[in-house]
């Protein structure tokens, strides 16, 4: 791969916006603008923000975002795909990596895509879909898809050479002219589409699992890894509550949100901050070490996305799953990350052999650092049929496992 200096190359960078419902709408490129789609009442308004750059060289970085809102009365489901396309300076087209397999273009991917949208397909091929996680509700909108364009400054450039030489003076004169990706053109076609939710699977054929917008806060516990910027904070936060991760000795999920009257501190752990899900703590044996408490009517819902959720109560004993549904849950990166770490614990954690992990996509670092030395853990009720990757889930995990078979090969996410 050749990171040597090169002339300056200049290619056009143009993108297309696609939106599909039950027609199709063209529209190409231009500042910052709205696009709509309505058929028969059914309305979508797709935010775009992009500027076409004429003068695009390696290196440079062009802000591209993309966000969908529902203009519609009835929810809808809403799933994006990008093509992207070279043609050299004659309009010919061709291959959009060079022999080093190094792409021309890179899409960044906006930095929360990960948790709010589902790749399905192959990752590096053109069936990639990202479905966003749950349905539109009307006026709601979608998070940002995508952030920026980069034009790779480590591709290789073709390059014609043409030299001539002075009889006279001997002077040899060279003129080199860049070709294939210097002076072409890049596009990027960014196809959105939505239907009505109620039959969005039989619509795109399709067994992508997209929530229902009233079920995604329904009992659903907060998930403090999306609020905070650094490890440290994250620590220090409680499921909302500024109290640090490392109080707390056990962590039981109940199924009830009235606070009892010994509790020594209540507040509201509902990822919707209705009151659906409440958290509490004591101290029984006066030890100076609170037992936390989170109940909710009928049990309580883990996050869709649960990085991290129950990670960093590094002083736990005990955490108790009993009453945790987490049949929704497709990111459980790090979701028990050091629980119970000291070494002055061994680490139970009750229902844990029962935990749905049906939908869980990722499990990379689920367990990593967490405690139990000792202790072994019957997996043999997990159904892991659709996890894609569980690198480091174990990494110096000090229970261990039998009745599942870890998986050997993974790949990584197109995020």
């Amino acid at each position: 791969m050749k990171k040597n200096k090169k002339p300056i190359i200049f290619v056009v960078l143009s993108i297309f916006l696609f939106i599909i419902g039950g027609t199709i709408a063209y529209y190409t490129s231009s500042d910052t603008f709205e696009n709509e789609f309505s058929t028969a009442g059914y309305k979508i308004e797709v935010m775009e923000v992009f500027t076409s750059p004429t003068d695009w060289t390696p290196g440079t970085t062009t802000p591209k975002e993309v966000s969908v809102t529902n203009k519609s009365s009835d929810k809808v489901a809403v799933r994006i795909k990008i093509e992207e396309s070279w043609k050299d300076e004659n309009g010919n087209p061709i291959d959009p990596y060079d022999e080093n397999y190094e792409s021309a273009a890179i899409v960044n991917f906006a930095p929360d895509a990960r948790y709010y949208w589902n790749p399905v397909g192959d990752p590096y091929g053109t069936s990639v879909y990202m479905y966003y996680y749950k349905s539109l509700d009307p006026n709601e909108s979608t998070s940002n898809f995508m952030e920026s364009v980069t034009f790779n400054p480590y591709v290789e450039i073709s390059e014609n050479k043409n030299c001539t030489t002075n009889e006279e003076t001997h002077a040899t004169t060279c003129t080199t002219e860049t070709t294939g990706f210097g002076g072409g053109t890049y596009t990027l076609e960014v196809v959105v589409e939505t239907c009505q939710y109620d039959h969005y699977k039989e619509i795109w054929n399709t067994n992508v699992e997209i929530l229902d917008s009233e079920r995604v806060y329904e009992r659903m516990l907060k998930n403090d890894y999306h609020d905070v910027s650094s490890e440290e904070e994250f620590y220090g936060i409680t499921f909302g509550k500024e109290i640090s991760r490392g109080s707390f000795e056990s962590v039981t999920t109940v199924n009830s949100k009235t606070v009892p009257e010994d509790a020594i501190d209540s507040w509201d752990a509902s990822e919707k901050s209705d009151g659906s899900v409440m958290a509490w703590y004591k101290d029984a044996d006066n030890d100076n070490k609170y037992e936390l408490y989170i109940g909710a009517d009928d049990g309580v819902r883990a996050n869709m996305y649960s990085m991290y959720a129950f990670g960093y109560f590094d002083n736990a004993e005990r955490v108790d799953l009993t009453y945790l549904d987490s049949s929704d849950v497709t990111m459980a990166v790090g979701m028990f990350y050091a629980v119970g770490a000291s070494s002055r614990t061994s680490l139970e954690i009750v229902g844990l052999e029962d935990l749905d992990v049906s939908k869980v996509l990722y499990m990379d670092g689920m367990f990593m650092w967490t405690g139990g030395r000792g202790r072994t853990y019957d997996l043999s009720n997990w159904d892991i049929s659709q996890l894609i990757s569980a690198q480091s889930a174990l990494f110096q995990a000090k229970f261990t496992t039998t009745g599942i078979t870890w998986p050997s090969e993974v790949y990584n996410s197109p995020y």
